[in-house]
Order: C-alpha cells, then sequence, then structure tokens
C-alpha cells in the first residue's frame, strides 16, 4: 500500500470518527432541550385538562387539539427523546470502533426511520418546526455517513478493532512485526547452520542431503581446518624443540 492509500484510508476514519462524535453529542442535547421537553409540557397540559385547570382547557380548545392527540404528541416526542438519547451514546462510544461498525450503522437507520414517521405524523398534526425537521432528518444522515465511513475499513481490515489507533499503539505494532521478522531469520541461520554441521560430522547419508554447491563449501571450510590444525601442530613442535 502506497502513501496516498494510506492518508486516504486515515482520513476516512478521521471523518467518520469525527461525524459520529459530533452527530452523537448534538443528539443528545437535543433530546434534552427540545424532544425530552416537548414531552414533558404535553404531558403536562394533558395532566391540567384531567384535572380540569381552566386555563389548559381554553388553550386545548383554542388549538382544537383533545386529551387524545395531545397524549400521543407526547408519547411521540418522548420516544423521540429516548431515541436520540440511545443513538448519541452510541455514536459517541463506538465513534472509534471498527468491530461495531455494523452496530452503529443499523442504529443511525432505525434513528432516521422513526424520525421520519414522527415528523410525519407531526405535520398532520401541525406541530412539525423547520428546527425539528433539521434536528430529525439532517443528523441521522451525517450519523449514518459516519458510520457507513468506518464500516468500509471494517471490510477491508477485518481483525482491526479501532479506526484511529494512537501513536504508542502504533509503535508497539511496528516493533513487535521487526522482532518477530528478526527471530524468524535468527531462527533460519541457526537451522542452517546446524543442518551443515551435522552434515559435516556424520558424513555419508548427511552429507548427501545437503545441495551440491553447499557440500563443496563444506569440504572446502573442512580442509581449511584440517590445514590450520596441521600448522598450528608444527609451529608447537619447533617451538618445543
Amino acid at each position: 500500500m502506497d502513501q496516498l492509500d494510506k492518508q486516504k484510508e486515515l482520513s476516512m476514519a478521521m471523518n467518520g470518527r469525527m461525524a459520529l462524535l459530533i452527530v452523537g453529542v448534538m443528539n443528545v442535547v437535543t433530546a434534552v432541550t427540545s424532544s425530552a421537553l416537548y414531552s414533558a409540557n404535553m404531558f403536562v397540559a394533558v395532566n391540567g385538562v384531567i384535572h380540569g385547570n381552566k386555563e389548559f382547557m381554553d388553550i386545548f380548545s383554542e388549538a382544537g387539539m383533545n386529551v387524545g392527540l395531545a397524549a400521543g404528541i407526547g408519547l411521540a416526542f418522548a420516544l423521540e427523546a429516548l431515541l436520540e438519547i440511545f443513538s448519541g451514546v452510541c455514536a459517541v462510544r463506538f465513534s472509534n470502533r471498527l468491530d461495531k461498525s455494523n452496530f452503529t450503522v443499523c442504529v443511525a437507520r432505525i434513528l432516521l426511520i422513526v424520525e421520519i414517521l414522527i415528523q410525519i405524523f407531526l405535520v398532520f398534526v401541525g406541530m412539525m418546526s423547520i428546527a425539528q425537521l433539521f434536528s430529525a432528518v439532517i443528523l441521522p444522515l451525517i450519523m449514518l455517513w459516519g458510520a457507513t465511513r468506518l464500516r468500509k475499513l471494517a471490510k477491508k481490515y477485518p481483525d482491526r478493532v479501532y479506526a484511529v489507533e494512537s501513536r504508542g499503539v502504533q509503535e508497539q505494532r511496528q516493533r513487535a512485526a521487526s522482532g518477530a521478522k528478526s527471530l524468524h531469520e535468527r531462527a533460519t541461520m541457526k537451522a542452517h547452520t546446524w543442518d551443515e554441521g551435522a552434515a559435516l560430522a556424520t558424513g555419508g547419508n548427511a552429507a548427501a542431503d545437503i545441495p551440491e554447491d553447499d557440500r563443496d563449501e563444506a569440504v572446502v571450510l573442512s580442509d581449511e581446518k584440517e590445514a590450520d590444525t596441521v600448522l598450528a601442530e608444527e609451529s608447537s613442535a619447533g617451538t618445543g624443540q
């Protein structure tokens, strides 16, 4: 893999992670400040009407809304808030996890479908706003885009866990790979040396198993060693005299 491909993959991983982080935080904030608040207000109004509060009864009368419809709207906002919180937590927690990318994609798709259905329902009851439409459709689309970035990397690297690895993890992986290669090379060299030594020591069948080039080299080394031994003995004998 060349440097350009590595940069593209790193950019894909960082973009997907950043998209999930931003959408996750925004989903939680939107759920608390918008969806959950609307749901609470609707249930408070329903409770007021049930208990005969004139103020809430006048509001319902002017809006042409009954208790059942108001309760349905409150439930829709509550479901939306719960789903936004759940998807937001998942997006933040798994923003750097390739092994959880399929799950994140599924959550994003479910969020998008449910949000669209809720917005259609709110259109019919006259409760939809532009701000709600943005948070309900745009944010799930961004979350889905970020999750698909990670899923592409996960398909290419099925054994990889994190989208963006820390520098320490990368250095450890490189050292481990180089160490494993060095150990393998040393083991191969030792095995080759042992085979040559065994062939020289035993001769006969062991030497016959050695390739011709290696056998010739081993014979030359053996002859040189014997010549050095003879010279050493003659030198010792001359010194003794």
